[in-house]
């Protein structure tokens, strides 16, 4: 904290003038020479919060600043406040989700009851019944069982590339900074993070 002293010869110049001006005063004595250096702390004050005052110098101490929270007090107040907020959607998912299955019991309650409805959906299981019979004969011809074969194996391998991809785009989003891509043929991709939480499986390290 920064301190202002004031010497001798200035307290003496100002004692000099309150005593010209105190002329028909008392005489001088200990006592109003302290009452001058009150009053020479009191026009100091208006820049401070205290005046000491002792046998040499007026020592003069600053205002203090206001204090302000700390950049780690601040970013904790920040992490509590997203926690809070994580917690209160999580919470409005779930009474929403909750919502739509009864509202959503209540709808097929209401179509199951419905004669006309009942009977052609138990026509369209039948129909169903008979078209997975049919598809799975067809299946079992060899030329189609190889193309099935195939379309199993070209999904898993776009499974595979696609985890490779996002990998690859997470890597050049942290070392570039941005947030789009731009293809050979000069199409801008943007790049979409999708965060979300899962109930943790017991037992899990």
């Amino acid at each position: 904290m920064a301190k202002h002293n004031i010497s001798e010869e200035q307290i003496d110049e100002e004692l000099l003038k309150k005593r010209i001006e105190a002329s028909h005063s008392e005489g001088d004595s200990s006592e109003g020479d302290e009452d001058d250096l009150s009053d020479v702390a009191d026009n100091l004050d208006e820049v401070a919060d205290e005046v000491v005052i002792n046998s040499t110098t007026v020592r003069v101490v600053e205002k203090k600043e206001p204090k302000y929270a700390s950049p780690n007090a601040e970013k904790a107040m920040s992490i509590m406040n997203i926690e809070s907020n994580i917690q209160r959607y999580m919470m409005e998912i779930e009474k929403l989700k909750e919502e739509m299955k009864m509202n959503r019991e209540m709808f097929t309650d209401a179509v199951t009851k419905d004669a006309g409805y009942h009977e052609l959906d138990q026509q369209v299981k039948d129909l169903n019944k008979q078209k997975t019979t049919v598809k799975q004969r067809i299946m079992k011809q060899p030329a189609v069982a190889l193309v099935v074969d195939k379309m199993g194996a070209i999904k898993e391998e776009i499974k595979s590339a696609d985890e490779m991809l996002s990998g690859y785009l997470q890597e050049y989003q942290k070392e570039t900074g941005l947030d789009q891509i731009v293809t050979e043929d000069g199409t801008v991709l943007e790049i979409i993070n999708v965060t979300k939480v899962v109930r943790r499986v017991k037992g899990k390290e």
